[in-house]
């Protein structure tokens, strides 16, 4: 059974070992076990990490945008609220999920054994 790129298992958000299973059930909560290899999955965490990538990645986004978007357009306050806070929210929320799962399966990649 090879295992999949940490990469591919991160974007799609699955099992690190078969990458079938599911990796979240929810928004961010881990599967305490993978359906498809019966990976234990319940003790994995990883830390800070997707946080900080999230927040580095999305913060730079929104400022930029908003920052070319007051240069171009001048909207009035509330339409930069409308537009960055809804943005900022979901960006962070995906952006999230993605590192969280992709940094799982670094784990597994590098540390198999910790999987138990």
């Amino acid at each position: 059974m090879p295992n999949p790129s940490p990469l591919i298992a991160g974007l799609l958000g699955r099992c690190p070992r078969c990458g079938k299973g599911k990796l979240f059930a929810g928004v961010m909560d881990i599967v305490p076990q993978c359906v498809e290899c019966k990976l234990s999955l319940a003790a994995q965490d990883s830390g800070d990490g997707p946080v900080f990538f999230a927040l580095v990645i999305v913060g730079f986004l929104a400022v930029g945008l908003a920052a070319v978007t007051e240069l171009r357009y001048s909207p009035p306050l509330w339409v930069h609220a409308a537009l960055w806070i809804p943005f900022t929210i979901v960006a962070c929320i995906v952006c999230m999920r993605f590192f969280k799962a992709w940094l799982i399966a670094i784990q597994y990649k590098n540390r198999p054994e910790t999987f138990t």
